[in-house]
């Protein structure tokens, strides 16, 4: 869930963004976002705040957990402002810096874990104590068929005074309390292969963590299938190159099918965001706009563009893909 300062991601039912000063429209999660947890009397529960780009927002939701089996072997019952669910006690494996501002973790996790990660675009919540708030972070690595090991790979944002630089500063070997797998992830049947040839992907910042899922994920359980695709663009937004994550992955991605568009806002010349970029290109693309499908992951302001903007050549909402 959006983008490069921002946040991340959604549950069985909806998790919506709502910007407290007019917009009402959900925001698609990406990097990690601190919450603190209440419950209203309407049934509504309010996590907290946080500042998104300079926007402050209220988040709400109305999430459904998975549930944990009693099998793990550390736990803690809370209350995160909407249902019960057990944290799980984990370990921080490896830590890598993906790009700048931006570390790539793994975790040591339950083989259930593993197993209730079936579609790309869920997420965790992860705090470093009992007594922490909450940081909601998208799941990078792809959710496997058969699981060979029990870790997840996670992008993570350090955001200062918050959960996720207190995540960042743990050394590997450190402890971490995880929630369950959680929120519906991108649901790739409503672009069947047959139906949608061109998907257009616009992602940016840590917004790229559930899209590298995506596009790495075996088709049954909910992968892009890119190569089975005519044209599969993902416009990905950074600051600069150094800012980029993944880098090393796009060789991989061209061969699964995926053309990368780097766009960089700091850039000397040229178009400096994904919308940008992309309404350069689409008078040279040759699409059928009801053929096309689009993903989105990143900032609330990206995201609105690029909606008005494919929706000026006859893409509907209903062709916009969200993991929330």
């Amino acid at each position: 869930m959006v983008a490069s300062n921002l946040s991340q991601l959604l549950c069985p039912a909806s998790f919506r963004v709502q910007q407290l000063a007019k917009s009402k429209r959900p925001v698609a999660f990406s990097s990690p976002v601190t919450v603190g947890a209440k419950t209203t009397k309407s049934g509504i529960f309010h996590l907290g705040w946080s500042i998104i780009g300079r926007q402050k927002f209220r988040f709400t939701s109305l999430l459904s957990p998975n549930r944990v089996s009693s099998s793990r072997a550390a736990r803690h019952v809370t209350r995160a402002g909407w249902n019960d669910f057990e944290w799980s006690e984990v370990k921080l494996a490896t830590k890598v810096k993906a790009a700048e501002e931006l570390f790539s973790i793994t975790l040591d996790v339950s083989q259930e874990d593993v197993e209730a990660y079936t579609r790309p675009g869920q997420f965790v919540q992860l705090r470093t104590s009992p007594e922490g708030k909450a940081a909601f972070i998208a799941i990078a690595s792809a959710p496997e068929l058969h699981p060979k090991g029990a870790q997840l790979e996670l992008l993570v944002k350090p955001v200062e005074g918050s959960t996720t630089q207190d995540i960042c500063n743990l050394a590997p070997g450190g402890t971490l309390e995880m929630s369950p797998v959680m929120g519906k992830g991108f649901d790739m049947s409503k672009a069947p292969t047959d139906a949608f040839g061109t998907i257009l992907i616009f992602a940016t910042g840590s917004g790229i963590s559930p899209i590298k899922a995506l596009i790495e994920a075996p088709v049954e359980l909910g992968g892009l299938d890119a190569s089975s695709r005519e044209d599969v663009r993902l416009y990905y937004g950074a600051k600069d190159e150094d800012h980029m994550a993944f880098k090393e992955r796009f060789g991989d991605w061209a061969e699964r099918g995926v053309t990368v568009v780097p766009v960089y806002s700091q850039r000397a010349e040229g178009p400096k965001y994904v919308q940008d970029a992309f309404q350069e290109a689409a008078a040279e693309m040759v699409m059928e706009a009801k053929e096309t499908a689009v993903v989105l992951c990143g900032q609330k302001e990206m995201a609105q563009a690029v909606t008005d903007i494919v929706g000026e050549i006859g893409i509907s909402g209903e062709q916009l893909l969200t993991n929330f």
